[in-house]
């Protein structure tokens, strides 16, 4: 259900529907804070963020990601560090992120 929801989400958001997307986060969140999934609940804090960037609403955007990074255990905390400075939302929930690769010289 949390995948379904999150995947709603970035389906909405990718096709300008940023209201849409902003209800099926919410309510994903919702559902994540009352199991107890913290690592999901980071996932949508997160694409919350980004909707509401997209939404030219920082001051709604900054709490979302502070709270994301907040959220969840030192692991997670990092994880969110790494996908925000990537780009924030694109990944489904209970997935880790990758660190960024190195290339070498040209």
């Amino acid at each position: 259900m949390l995948i379904s929801l999150y995947d709603l989400a970035l389906s909405s958001q990718a096709q300008g529907d940023l209201a849409g997307a902003a209800g099926h986060l919410k309510e994903g969140l919702a559902i994540a804070a009352e199991a107890g999934d913290e690592t999901s609940a980071v996932y949508y804090l997160e694409a919350l963020a980004a909707v509401a960037s997209q939404q030219d609403n920082p001051q709604r955007a900054v709490p979302l990601l502070a709270a994301a990074l907040a959220t969840g255990s030192q692991q997670q905390r990092m994880a969110a560090r790494l996908r925000t400075t990537r780009s924030a939302g694109r990944r489904r929930p209970g997935r880790a992120a990758r660190p960024p690769r190195r290339r070498g010289l040209p």
